[in-house]
C-alpha cells in the first residue's frame, strides 16, 4: 500500500505548488530558460570525480527486520524535512 500513499502525497503537493511557487521566486523558471539553469550550475572538476565508487557495490543492505511502522515513520520524517 505504499504506492497509493505516495501518489496521494504527490497529488497533494502538486495542488499546493502554484501557491508555493508564487511565494518562492516566481520569476525563476530554469526549465523554460536553460541559460539561467546553466549559469547557476557549478562546473564539474573531473579531478574530483572518482574512477570507482568509494563504497562496496557488492554489499547488500539487510532490510528484513524493518517493520512497516518504522518505514512509515522514516517516510514521514523525510517528508517533514523536505517542507
Amino acid at each position: 500500500m505504499v504506492a497509493p500513499k505516495i501518489m496521494q502525497r504527490l497529488h497533494n503537493a502538486a495542488l499546493k505548488y502554484p501557491e508555493w511557487k508564487a511565494r518562492h521566486e516566481p520569476e525563476w523558471r530554469p526549465w523554460l530558460i536553460t541559460n539561467v539553469m546553466l549559469a547557476e550550475m557549478p562546473i564539474i572538476n573531473m579531478h574530483d570525480v572518482l574512477n570507482s565508487p568509494d563504497f562496496d557495490v557488492r554489499e547488500r543492505l539487510n532490510e528484513m527486520n524493518i517493520t512497516e511502522e518504522a518505514a512509515t515513520r522514516s517516510e514521514e520524517a523525510a517528508t517533514a524535512a523536505g517542507n
